[in-house]
């Protein structure tokens, strides 16, 4: 009886680290969404750093997919300036710039937009089309 005894403990032992080892693969795994969203928003902005690509005739798309991205990062704990500082950080050393003109202008279109910018209009920014607002065009 000794051993029937014994595997009755064990068996909630093993399955309280089976639970344990499960709710650890659950928050590693959540924490690389995380990080993955948010490289993926920076990328964006980095994308929207670019003044050649501003003064594209898909400039306009840029400006409203980084805002969209300045807007999710900021749902994850990140400020407006420490998200365009670390993109910036992430554009390529041969890249053409004036950084600051394009660091400007998106600061300038987050202050202004941002109080308008709802989950619904961030989709829609997302998806880079036009919101209820107008966006003024990127001038280096």
């Amino acid at each position: 009886m000794a051993p029937s005894l014994c595997l009755a403990q064990v068996v909630p032992v093993q399955a309280n680290l089976d639970a344990q080892a499960q709710r650890r693969i659950q928050e590693q795994s959540e924490r690389v969404r995380r990080q993955r969203q948010i490289d993926a928003n920076l990328e964006k902005i980095t994308t929207a750093l670019s003044s050649k690509n501003l003064t594209s005739p898909e400039g306009p798309v840029f400006t409203r997919r980084a805002l969209a991205a300045l807007f999710d990062l900021q749902s994850e704990g990140w400020s407006p300036a420490k998200s365009l500082q670390e993109a910036n950080t992430r554009l390529p050393s041969t890249a053409e710039t004036p950084k600051a003109n394009s660091i400007a202008y998106l600061t300038k279109c987050w202050q202004e937009f941002s109080p308008s910018i709802t989950p619904t209009v961030a989709a829609t920014l997302r998806a880079g089309s036009s919101p209820a607002f107008s966006i003024p065009p990127y001038v280096p």
